[in-house]
């Protein structure tokens, strides 16, 4: 059996090989060219990418340090501002503290320097008006109410002393006298109020003591009165 050679290309076969080749390598030379276009494109691209992300990186660092910076600020003025409602909370207490004290010395210096009515005897800051007549406890306090006050006041144990150094010191009444009672408040002597034959509803202040002592009396009976203005 005999090999049949290879068919040798014609001088025309060749040429045309020879375009294909060159059509060919014309094309991969336009497909490496628009790669490497396409690359630097995506280059670029990447590149820009990169600085807009450090961009945005710096500008949230840069938010972050003023939001802290803020928030620091912000507690420091809040702070300040419990320091100044505090002070300003004292300032009010002092202010309402003066204002009261104020008014007392106001009071005070009106009542010292203002006379009592005629008839009446001053007496630290106020004016007492002490019968020298008797009357019954409804009639007693009948003559106050009539002349714009009322029967003497007893609301704490400084005040039961003071009435009772009041009575010495101004030498008009007997013994004992009629006073308005303050029910919480209590100076009764031993065993009093006992209530004797069950129709003693007033008090009466004696002076047997210091201090001066409640006595329970019938409101029927007559005693001389102290009104206070």
């Amino acid at each position: 059996m005999h090999r049949v050679p290879p068919k040798v290309p014609s001088s025309r076969g060749k040429i045309l090989q020879k375009d294909e080749l060159q059509t060919r390598f014309g094309t991969l030379i336009a497909n490496r060219d628009q790669l490497q276009s396409n690359y630097s494109s995506l280059r670029r691209d990447k590149d820009q990418l990169q600085r807009s992300y450090n961009a945005l990186s710096t500008s949230k660092n840069n938010i972050e340090t003023s939001y802290n910076s803020l928030w620091k600020e912000k507690d420091q003025l809040q702070s300040r501002y419990n320091s100044l409602l505090r002070t300003k909370d004292r300032s009010q207490t002092n202010y309402s503290s003066l204002l009261i004290l104020l008014r007392i010395y106001l009071v005070n210096y009106y009542n010292l320097c203002v006379p009592c009515k005629l008839g009446w005897k001053k007496f630290d800051i106020s004016c007492y008006f002490i019968s020298t007549m008797k009357r019954n406890w409804t009639e007693s306090r009948k003559s106050c109410k009539a002349q714009g006050t009322d029967l003497v006041v007893i609301e704490s144990r400084e005040e039961q002393v003071r009435k009772r150094k009041m009575l010495g010191r101004l030498k008009l009444c007997p013994n004992s006298g009629f006073v308005s009672v303050i029910l919480c408040i209590r100076f009764w002597q031993i065993g009093q109020p006992n209530s004797y034959s069950g129709n003693q509803d007033c008090a009466e202040i004696v002076q047997d003591t210091s201090v001066g002592e409640w006595n329970d009396d019938g409101c029927f009976a007559e005693q001389i009165w102290i009104c206070e203005n």
